[in-house]
């Protein structure tokens, strides 16, 4: 169940562009822990191929989330213009 932003106001005591301010700032949260996953996965599986932990990695696995994340970067792009 999700409250209206009039209650938000009325309950919290914030200003209603406060609560938008608070709701850009958790998608911007979720955007950076995605990149930062997506960069610590594909740091992770190359040195575990470097290494020579496991055989089974081929490097499009490695690879792979570097691929999301410039998915990600792109649609990010395409969005700002």
């Amino acid at each position: 169940m999700l409250f209206s932003p009039w209650e938000l106001v009325q309950w919290l005591g914030f200003a209603t562009f406060q609560i938008f301010v608070h709701l850009l700032a958790v998608l911007r949260l979720f955007w950076v822990l995605t990149v930062l996953s997506l960069k610590f996965l594909s740091e992770m599986l190359l040195c575990q191929k470097l290494v020579g932990q496991t055989t089974e990695l081929w490097f499009s696995l490695i690879t792979s989330p570097v691929f999301i994340l410039l998915q990600l970067l792109m649609i990010c792009a395409c969005r700002v213009n």
